[in-house]
């Protein structure tokens, strides 16, 4: 399910789980790693509603990062996931990029929205409100944990 602007699985859950991640990060990518599965599993069951949100935060070593996120297909989540599973495993070879667009276009068209999203100010908005300043942030019922 998606809402445009963030990926959302699972309907309902005794908690929400949002997650503020970049693409380009190696700390998200880390956190993504070793946590992503659990909290999917949680939403499938029902535990759990899970938000991923791909900030671009105006910081150099972020800056492919962030061109990458803005690809992300919130309408397809299936395939919206796979694209950041491969992303997450090609990240160094991503942030070494110099166009990051033709890269994009050349090793992911199958999975990148086919047009550039626009959740960039949906997410900044989110990110202000809850006064989120590192990636990746992890917010529970909406409180930063």
């Amino acid at each position: 399910m998606s809402d445009n602007f963030k990926l959302v699985l699972g309907k309902t859950g005794l908690d929400k789980a949002t997650v503020v991640l970049n693409l380009g990060c190696s700390d998200s990518r880390q956190w993504f790693e070793s946590n992503f599965e659990a909290h999917k599993k949680a939403a499938k069951e029902g535990q759990e509603l899970l938000e991923l949100y791909f900030w671009n935060k105006d910081k150099e070593p972020l800056r492919n990062g962030n061109i990458a996120n803005d690809y992300i297909d919130y309408d397809d989540p299936k395939k919206a996931l796979a694209y950041i599973k491969a992303i997450y495993e090609v990240q160094d070879t991503l942030n070494e990029q110099e166009d990051v667009e033709d890269y994009l276009k050349e090793n992911f068209a199958d999975l990148i929205a086919t047009t550039v999203n626009k959740a960039q100010i949906k997410t900044l908005q989110y990110v202000i409100e809850h006064k989120i300043e590192s990636l990746p942030t992890l917010l529970i019922n909406d409180v930063i944990k």
